[in-house]
């Protein structure tokens, strides 16, 4: 035995016999692509991509500051992991251009959607499936005229304010008569301003019949038709707000405020002291979570990390996705996860009201639902709000259209 013992050293000793296995295999590296609309949030990503390079050391991030739905399209191979606003979401599904993640939450590098505020991951899912994590919420609020309150001599509004609070208050500030009026709201009646939908939820109305998976419009409900017409009577029974045709006259929601004739708006948290219109307010403001109706509702846009389907890089976009949806950054809007949206440190450059009314706000959040017939609704409710407004058309008649006509769309969306 000792003998074999010593020609087995032997052998290995010669040249070559020490190489019997070979040397492990240094991992490749690799490069993911990253894009991203907001150059504002560059120095977060920035640090973000470090971070992340740092604990995976054979991954690379390249940070595209950049639309990224011009990524996705024939080739789209050239982009692994993007930034999307949710409203686009369900078009980029339904392309096939997004990867679905339900099939990798399941596997051992997933993730626990219960990490995330409520609503947040529902407005991720298009037909069921999940297609991007959440990043980012920009709530709307109530903003107001400091300013326009004191002459008037009427209390700010409050953060359990109720829609006959909220009447009241513009009731007591409107001038539509003075030369230029002055109103206690103002809204564009509009779907791009959003104003009018969250009345329809908070007066106990929808849209469709699903937040997730939608098979019917329900705008000509008896709650939704309520609602609407609540809104609409802001302008053509108490007058408290502009329509849509004063509006234009007045050159614009925006030109209002800024001008002091607007006393209530509503607002995203990105919006604050005009951060997302490139012009300061120049007045005394405040800010509170939107009044309650028959319920209390508040509508939210989202900011979220997807994957394209085309990408060669599956494991890699994943662990980066999941890494930016538990590392939220930016400071416009909040988190959606939710330790970081109960951190001190919230919004840590303004004043304490701002981070008290959006915290509220997300309470009892939700997105528009992510369907890829938004540009047929739009459509829709633009011709509807100018019937109704015009008086060519009652809110029931108008919605009733409405309903109809998005069926049809949502029929054919489904097959």
């Amino acid at each position: 035995m000792r003998r074999v013992l010593l020609v087995l050293v032997a052998l290995l000793l010669l040249p070559g016999c020490g190489a019997v296995l070979p040397p492990t295999p240094t991992p490749t590296p690799v490069e993911i692509s990253f894009s991203y609309s907001d150059s504002s949030l560059t120095g977060y990503y920035e640090n973000a991509k470090k971070q992340f390079e740092a604990a995976n050391p054979r991954l690379t991030v390249k940070l595209i500051s950049s639309s990224p739905y011009g990524f996705f399209g024939s080739s789209g191979t050239n982009l692994d992991v993007a930034e999307i606003g949710q409203p686009f979401l369900a078009t980029l599904a339904k392309a096939g251009f997004l990867r679905a993640l339900d099939p990798i939450l399941q596997g051992p590098d997933g993730l626990d959607l219960a990490e995330f505020s409520p609503g947040t991951v529902d407005a991720c899912r298009w037909h069921g499936q999940l297609y991007a994590l959440p990043l980012g919420v920009d709530p709307q609020l109530l903003y107001y005229n400091r300013d326009l309150f004191d002459a008037a001599g009427v209390p700010y509004p409050s953060n359990d304010w109720t829609w006959d609070d909220f009447l009241q208050a513009a009731q007591r500030i409107a001038m539509p008569d003075a030369q230029p009026p002055v109103y206690g709201f103002v809204s564009e009646g509009s779907f791009r301003s959003l104003d009018f939908l969250p009345f329809i939820y908070q007066g106990g109305g929808s849209v469709v019949d699903s937040a997730i998976d939608p098979k019917a419009a329900t705008l000509s409900s008896d709650a939704s038709v309520a609602a609407l017409q609540w809104y609409v009577d802001l302008a053509l029974s108490s007058k408290v707000m502009p329509t849509p045709q004063d509006l234009r006259g007045g050159g614009g929601l925006q030109t209002m405020v800024v001008s002091r004739r607007a006393a209530m708006w509503f607002g995203a948290l990105s919006d604050r002291n005009g951060m997302a219109w490139g012009v300061p307010w120049n007045f005394n403001w405040g800010v509170v979570r939107q009044p309650a109706g028959k319920q209390r509702v508040t509508l939210f846009s989202l900011r979220s990390v997807a994957i394209n389907q085309k990408s060669e890089h599956l494991q890699p976009a994943w662990l980066w996705a999941k890494y930016l949806a538990e590392h939220p950054g930016g400071d416009y809007d909040l988190p959606a996860l939710k330790v970081a949206m109960q951190s001190q440190n919230l919004l840590p450059a303004d004043p304490p009201a701002v981070r008290e009314a959006a915290t509220l706000a997300m309470e009892n959040a939700q997105a528009f639902p992510s369907v890829s017939w938004l540009r047929d609704f739009v459509r829709e409710m633009d011709w509807a709000m100018n019937s109704i407004f015009s008086g060519d058309a009652t809110v029931k008649d108008a919605m009733t259209k409405v309903d109809q006509d998005l069926n049809a769309t949502i029929a054919q969306d489904s097959q």
